[in-house]
């Protein structure tokens, strides 16, 4: 579990140095270095393989969701607990 962590955050901080270069903004790097590090857990084999239940989504329906409870949230917060239960 440990490697899994240093995996990670190895990859965390590279896409996150990178996308510094790149213009990118550092939410979605981050986002695209974590969900990179788990499909690459999920596909060892062996001892080494993390089993993975669901892949993180791309960053883009990612985004979208964030918003849409946002401002479910921003408009009452009983919206959003509503919005969270779907």
């Amino acid at each position: 579990m440990h490697r899994l962590t240093e995996t990670a955050a190895l990859a965390a901080a590279l896409a996150l140095a990178c996308t510094a270069c790149a213009g990118i903004p550092w939410e979605r790097g981050f986002y695209e270095g974590l969900r990179q590090g788990n499909d690459q857990a999920a596909r060892r084999s062996g001892a080494a393989a993390v089993p993975q239940t669901t892949p993180l989504p791309a960053y883009d329906r990612y985004e979208r969701e964030r918003q849409r409870l946002r401002s479910a949230e921003a408009s009452s917060p009983d919206a959003a607990a509503s919005a969270v239960q779907r």
